[in-house]
């Protein structure tokens, strides 16, 4: 009896021969190669594990010395030469039926095998990438397309305002740049979870009702700390710091996301619980600083304006992505996915139920169709085997 196991290990450590040492202990003990899902990561992978087997049975095959030497490394006393050689008869004759390849792969074929529980109306090809950017042009296409419609208007200007909210920071690049970097790094965790409620809420952060930004305006605050600088120490060095701090919060704009690298504002962010509680020390260039009264007052509510301000225009930005990828998957699905044109990302998510069939459809596979696919997969494959399994998504 051969036990279930997890091999935690780095790259180069030999995961790779410990996981053909399992394949060919599973054919030693009886079982059908086309028994055996081995999976792996990439193609490069899957060719060497493939490799691998077929050498190691075939020295094994040919040479006494070499299958004592394999049955010793896979404690199978039993396994002599004539029986190496029948097991790589068996593994070779069996080749046309072999499941030893990519995730990615393994996915598309169960995807052919049950294409109308996954409500597909028939075949699909999966596209390359040059295939994915053309198509993904054309939905940018739609989704620009001017139109006279009020509704259509509105909406092609929501997703702007959500998509200009989604990249604050990134005015630097053009628009196809940024929509396509964008939709790059985005689109996959949107398909893991598309419900609204995830994206963005402060019930996510907050169990009660989210705390207030401090009361003034931003002008106010600052004014009211930089009256209070001295606090922070008047040594020269400490006076310096102090001015770079105050250069960089008087760069900031509200509603943006700060990029303060001073250290002493690092050090204020430390100490704003016991700025709150009106008494704290702030290191300042080597020396001591202890606030209390109103300059803790001060330096509390600029603190606290900044982080909260941080969050909520976070918590903005995240609805406005939300919002920019549900459109955009929307248009995707009924322009490309329902005529047949398939990413790998997509059969990953048509078979994890991230994907609907339909557009007003809220969760794809069911239930009774899954287990439907996993019965029939079950019914073959007694032994799985999946290399680089730390690498793969939650999905796959």
């Amino acid at each position: 009896m051969i036990p279930h196991e997890i091999i935690n290990a780095s790259a180069g450590t030999g995961k790779t021969w410990q996981l053909t040492s399992r394949y060919l202990s599973l054919l030693a003990a009886g079982a059908p190669p086309e028994s055996i899902a081995a999976l792996t990561f990439s193609r490069a992978a899957a060719s060497e594990f493939f490799a691998r087997i077929i050498t190691r049975l075939a020295d094994a095959a040919t040479s006494p010395d070499q299958a004592a030497q394999l049955a010793s490394e896979l404690q199978q006393p039993h396994l002599d030469q004539p029986r190496c050689l029948a097991l790589l008869r068996s593994f070779i004759n069996a080749m046309p039926s072999l499941l030893l390849g990519t995730l990615d792969s393994f996915f598309v074929r169960i995807a052919r095998s049950f294409p109308f529980e996954l409500g597909l109306s028939g075949d699909f090809a999966i596209m390359d990438q040059h295939q994915q950017k053309t198509e993904r042009l054309r939905v940018y296409d739609h989704v620009f397309a001017t139109s006279t419609d009020p509704s259509r208007k509105e909406a092609q200007d929501e997703f702007l305002r959500a998509f200009e909210l989604a990249t604050i920071g990134r005015d630097d690049l053009g628009i196809l740049p940024r929509l396509n970097g964008f939709i790059d790094d985005w689109h996959h965790r949107f398909l893991e979870n598309k419900d609204p409620a995830a994206w963005g809420q402060p019930s996510r952060i907050w169990k009660g009702s989210p705390p207030a930004v401090p009361r003034g305006s931003w002008h106010d605050i600052l004014t009211h700390a930089t009256a209070h600088k001295a606090a922070l120490g008047t040594k020269d060095s400490q006076s310096k710091a102090s001015d770079a701090l105050f250069k960089a919060l008087s760069a900031w704009t509200p509603g943006t996301t700060p990029n303060i690298t001073v250290t002493l504002w690092k050090r204020l962010l430390d100490a704003a619980h016991d700025l709150r509680k009106g008494h704290a020390t702030v290191k300042n260039n080597r020396t001591e600083a202890v606030l209390t009264g109103e300059a803790a007052q001060a330096f509390s509510q600029l603190v606290d304006f900044i982080a909260l301000d941080t969050i909520f225009t976070c918590l903005a930005q995240t609805r406005g992505i939300h919002t920019v990828l549900a459109s955009y998957d929307q248009t995707y699905h009924q322009l490309v996915r329902r005529r047949g044109q398939l990413s790998f990302q997509d059969v990953l998510g048509l078979l994890s139920g991230d994907i609907a069939t339909h557009p007003q459809e809220h969760q794809g596979l069911s239930f009774a169709s899954r287990q439907a696919i996993d019965y029939r997969l079950d019914a073959r494959y007694h032994h799985w085997l999946l290399d680089e399994f730390q690498d793969t998504s939650r999905a796959q």
